[in-house]
């Protein structure tokens, strides 16, 4: 017979999740940690999306300075064949996940001769967030048994098979209309994970009895009555 309703999401949509929601998480906690430690929150601030195409048009620029935005999105991926069967669960070795980070600056005077570049800043700015998120991904919570703290396997365990960066890319920076500075990175991540798929719903058997003996030769014989 056909299948069932297909009405849950793949594992790749999890993990997309999983990425953008520990980032927003770890965006929030590290601000609070630089207040108790006497430091500027705006540091460790930036604005968390999923599956824009054109993220920066999310930044208001008003006035200096602009939160970073980041785009978490999922590009691709492939399927091992050795780590796979004919039907039912796959392992995509690796599943291709971008974060793209986008950071403004404008030109700024100093208080005496001199600016502050906005080319150079905006650069500045997008390398911090690169490392902000590159010790997010990649450090272990206190506790990894809490819900929401398992962050080597994306909390997703026994999905999440591992994780790597794969690479981080800088691009030089660009200029709108209005002269703003905007720099961008992309840190690429490749990902270990299962991928099920439906499976028809069997009938059950309603009484199953085995019936074991052994001859004298010692040859043990089963028997099954399925009545």
């Amino acid at each position: 017979m056909p299948l069932s309703l297909i009405d849950k999401q793949d594992n790749f949509e999890l993990v997309r999740d999983e990425i953008a929601a520990i980032l927003s998480v770890e965006t929030v906690n590290q601000q609070a940690l630089a207040i108790l430690a006497e430091k500027d929150p705006e540091l460790w601030k930036f604005d968390v999306y999923k599956e824009r195409s054109r993220i920066w048009e999310s930044l208001t620029i008003v006035e200096a300075p602009v939160a970073p935005v980041i785009n978490v999105w999922f590009e691709s991926e492939n399927f091992a064949g050795d780590q796979s069967f004919n039907a039912l669960l796959q392992t995509a070795e690796p599943g291709i996940f971008n974060i793209d980070i986008f950071t403004v600056a404008l030109n700024e005077k100093n208080v005496g001769d001199g600016y502050i570049s906005a080319d150079r800043q905006s650069v500045m700015d997008a390398q911090r967030i690169v490392r902000l998120i590159r010790n997010i991904l990649f450090s272990v919570p206190v506790d990894t048994t809490e819900p929401g703290n398992d962050y080597k396997y994306l909390n997703l365990r026994g999905v999440v098979g591992h994780r790597k960066i794969n690479n981080v890319v800088m691009f030089q920076p660009d200029y709108d209309k209005q002269a703003v500075t905007i720099a961008a990175a992309r840190i690429v991540m490749g990902v270990k994970y299962i991928e099920n798929s439906l499976e028809a719903a069997n009938n059950p058997l309603e009484l199953l009895q085995t019936d074991l003996t052994t001859t004298t030769g010692g040859q043990v014989i089963c028997e099954f009555d399925l009545t």
